[in-house]
């Protein structure tokens, strides 16, 4: 599989609080929209998307070229630099929310721009429901609301429920630079799953702002 592109809309940013810097105090301005990565592989005849979202508050990927490596294990902790696992260790209720989370998300994604409120509501509510000691505040109107329902539906565990959401596979797309950052996406049938694919960024120039997702933006808290 081949990383041909990645985009990622700028316009969503919030403010993340919490126990560990950089997040103490004031917090920390991010961006809270997820990636898209455009990939092509010998399965396709032409390139596909997979929207992906950050799974990690607090490793970024470093600037320059970068050498991505797609693996289907499942995220451990809340924190984990180059499989060191250094953060607190996720419970599979956590998962499961998680993994609902990225299943909504497959319902907007084929719409992005109309949709771009609801993919960043889903972003912020990966970070809340992962690191429940945070709070992420939407710095764009109405995001704070949908995150706020879609945390609540992912405890929904009756399927004839309203608002139910069926749990989805969580896959994990992995740096292998030295600050080591986890994106994750729901697994669907027009990908195909080999255990482990090598992903290369190709003809990136100033890719540090879309990929170093957790780095201060210039939105005012």
């Amino acid at each position: 599989m081949i990383l041909v592109s990645d985009t990622m809309n700028t316009a969503y940013t919030a403010q993340v609080q919490g126990p560990a810097a950089p997040f103490t105090g004031a917090g920390e301005n991010v961006y809270e929209g997820p990636l898209t990565f455009q990939v092509t592989d010998a399965f396709h005849p032409g390139p596909y998307n997979l929207t992906a979202f950050c799974v990690d508050l607090f490793d970024d990927i470093t600037l320059g070229n970068l050498n991505l490596t797609y693996e289907t294990w499942t995220l451990g902790t809340n924190r984990d630099t180059n499989n060191q696992h250094l953060g607190a260790a996720l419970s599979a209720t956590t998962l499961s929310r998680m993994t609902k989370l990225l299943t909504l998300a497959n319902g907007f994604e084929t719409n992005m721009a109309a949709n771009g409120a609801q993919l960043a509501a889903i972003q912020g509510a990966i970070w809340q429901v992962e690191n429940p000691g945070y709070t992420v505040t939407s710095h764009n109107a109405g995001v704070d609301a949908f995150m706020n329902t879609y945390i609540a539906r992912t405890l929904i565990t009756d399927p004839n429920a309203a608002g139910f959401i069926a749990e989805g596979q969580m896959k994990t797309i992995i740096s292998l630079n030295s600050n080591h950052q986890a994106f994750a996406y729901a697994w669907t049938a027009a990908v195909p799953e080999p255990s482990t694919w090598a992903m290369m960024i190709m003809g990136f120039g100033a890719i540090g702002a879309t990929l170093r997702r957790r780095r201060t933006t210039a939105v005012a808290a």
